[in-house]
């Protein structure tokens, strides 16, 4: 929220964050391991990684199977 965001960066002369909208959860979610044996070395990004070519296309697919969130829209 605004005041974690507010003292997390009190004392930077230079802050940078993203905002996430549009989020969505599937309703039948693509398995870790599936995801590995299509994509060779895939991992699970820690913050963010831009998606390869392949891996856009194929998640792409995937939008028949998401519902919308709006909770954290405010």
């Amino acid at each position: 929220d605004k005041s974690d965001f507010d003292t997390y960066y009190s004392e930077r002369e230079v802050a940078y964050a993203l905002r996430i909208t549009n989020i969505w959860e599937c309703k039948n979610p693509v398995s870790l391991e599936t995801l590995r044996r299509k994509f060779d070395k895939f991992v699970v990004p820690q913050s963010w990684r831009y998606l390869k070519p392949e891996e856009s296309f194929y998640f792409s697919g995937l939008w028949n199977c998401i519902e919308y969130s709006d909770a954290f829209e405010q």
